[in-house]
């Protein structure tokens, strides 16, 4: 014979032994209404943190996809400030690169003077420090070109490595998600 109480209760106490022999109107259970309410109730305080936590998990992921959506269009636009930079400097360049040309021609023009004796040592030297100048602009241009570059390549690795980072981090919410699913199934 199958017996079940007319309400939800706890069990708190066993009158009859299995199989034991039992006349109509016996006891043979007591159940406990009161713990089965505070049990109900602990049951549901569980169920309302899990849905709690729940939702704070959804809005961790959606705060996490907007900062990894903000981190990209930050970079994105940083990016193309230093390729617009590149173009600059890349003109500056060869501009320097021109000058210190007309610079060589001047000297070059300078020099054959002094050899006829047309003009002295002393402008000479002047034109010569001129090109010096330019030249040490060149490498200065050069070298902030460098760094330029490995900034660029810098900004562009983060890019690559962003989506790896917010998948990650999603996954581990996905993962805590799991684990909430599997406490309210328990």
């Amino acid at each position: 014979i199958r017996l079940v109480a007319p309400q939800e209760a706890l069990l708190s106490e066993r009158r009859v032994a299995e199989g034991g022999r039992v006349r109509a109107g016996d006891v043979l259970f007591v159940l406990s209404l009161d713990r089965a309410a505070a049990a109900g109730g602990t049951q549901a305080a569980v169920q309302r943190s899990l849905a709690a936590r729940e939702t704070s998990l959804d809005k961790a992921a959606a705060q996490q996809q907007s900062l990894h959506d903000s981190q990209v269009a930050a970079l994105t636009r940083r990016a193309a400030d230093m390729l617009r930079e590149q173009v600059s400097l890349d003109a500056e360049l060869a501009l320097a690169v021109q000058r210190i040309a007309l610079a060589e021609e001047a000297r070059a023009r300078v020099e054959s003077l002094r050899n006829d004796n047309f003009v002295s040592n002393a402008q000479v030297q002047a034109k010569t420090e001129e090109l010096l100048g330019l030249q040490a602009q060149r490498q200065a241009l050069e070298r902030q070109r460098s760094a330029h570059a490995r900034e660029v390549a810098t900004l562009d690795a983060q890019r690559r490595d962003l989506p790896l980072d917010n998948a990650k981090k999603l996954g581990e919410i996905e993962r805590e998600r799991a684990e909430l699913a599997q406490l309210g199934a328990e």
